[in-house]
């Protein structure tokens, strides 16, 4: 008796397909540096680049001043300026149809004033962080 179940070929064929046939979709975007660490008010250039062979358009999404500095076929190179705060700036592009994304890291720090304990007295108050010796 034969089996009255379906089976399954023709979508497993079709995922297959899809997996091994690349696309414009296959293209990538990247981000460089993925990670930056500026002092507040700081600035940094990114570099957006992508693999797309065709119909491409690249960009970068961020909420600080941004200028373009040079490009080629398939990459962009931006400096962010004026970074007041941690953020995640995207590249983006849109390959044919298909779009995607990278993200990169900024972290911010505030730099030292000079407030505080000076040089001297810093000295004295590490020697009264050290921890007694055991005998």
């Amino acid at each position: 008796m034969a089996s009255t179940r379906a089976k399954p070929t023709l979508p497993l064929l079709l995922a297959l397909v899809t997996v091994v046939i690349p696309g414009p979709g296959d293209a990538q975007v990247s981000i460089h540096p993925r990670e930056a660490f500026l002092p507040q008010g700081g600035s940094v250039q990114v570099n957006c680049s992508s693999s797309c062979k065709e119909d491409l358009s690249l960009g970068l999404e961020t909420q600080w001043l941004k200028d373009e500095l040079e490009s080629g076929p398939n990459w962009k190179l931006f400096e962010l300026s004026e970074i007041g705060e941690d953020s995640s700036p995207l590249c983006f592009e849109n390959c044919g149809t298909v779009q995607s994304s990278a993200s990169a890291t900024i972290t911010v720090y505030c730099e030292w004033q000079g407030q505080g304990l000076g040089a001297g007295r810093l000295a004295g108050h590490m020697t009264a962080l050290k921890s007694p010796t055991v005998t």
